[in-house]
């Protein structure tokens, strides 16, 4: 059960592999942790100590490629997969703006 649990929240579907088919094959495993960790709390992880070695192995398994150690979760081609990633899932985030109320009087 727990192996299960943990494939249904870590596990690729075959649309995450296509849109993972879209980044070089050093940068993938990277990616798809990423886009797996927004999808489970909602951000994504600052660095990769972030990241269970567990869940890097698994994923790493399933794109059957190797971790890319060498991956910076900080540069700005990091920060544009992020956003691919957002524009993968249709994630639009959300403007609250306030403004004052005016009252008659």
């Amino acid at each position: 059960m727990i192996e299960q649990a943990f494939a249904s929240v870590w596990g690729l579907s075959y649309s995450d592999f296509e849109f993972l088919n879209r980044f070089g094959p050093k940068s993938r495993v990277a990616i798809a942790c990423q886009l797996l960790y927004f999808r489970q709390y909602g951000r994504f992880p600052a660095d990769r100590v972030e990241l269970d070695p567990d869940v890097i192995a698994y994923v790493a398994d399933q794109i059957g490629a190797a971790d890319d150690l060498s991956y910076s979760f900080s540069s700005d081609t990091a920060r544009r997969q992020r956003a691919s990633i957002l524009d993968f899932l249709d994630f639009v985030a959300l403007l609250i703006v306030t403004a004052p109320i005016s009252r008659p009087g």
